[in-house]
């Protein structure tokens, strides 16, 4: 996680994980803010680069276009060391591979994130 980073950015579509990623954030300490809309790429870029941030939460089912979104952060040099923690369906080895060769640093299934949400954010099993 980034030194001195105090925000935890989420994307996602879905409204059940919200409250429990925003409230596991503050527990951790940080900040919580969400996308849930589409953005261009330099749009999206320049809110990661707003606010230091820790850790981008991303759900893989989600409409957003993450795809053209996680590269183009990677190519800015401030960005790119910004962890990035995915979820998604087990049902969906395809997608939840996607996201491991994009460079997303840990990928897990929906139900694995939930029950591990807190220890995630805090690094303890990052």
């Amino acid at each position: 996680m980034t030194e001195g980073s105090t925000r935890v950015l989420a994307i996602s579509n879905d409204l059940f994980f919200m409250p429990q990623i925003e409230g596991a954030a503050k527990a951790a300490g940080f900040t919580f803010d969400w996308i849930d809309t589409p953005l261009s790429d330099e749009a999206f870029v320049a809110r990661l680069a707003a606010v230091p941030t820790t850790l981008v939460v991303l759900e893989l089912a989600t409409r957003l276009p993450w795809q053209q979104w996680l590269p183009a952060a990677r190519q800015e040099a401030a960005l790119a060391d910004i962890r990035w923690l995915a979820f998604g369906p087990h049902t969906d080895a395809k997608l939840l591979s996607a996201a491991r060769k994009a460079g997303v640093h840990k990928v897990v299934a929906r139900s694995q994130f939930a029950t591990t949400l807190r220890e995630m954010l805090t690094g303890t099993k990052a």
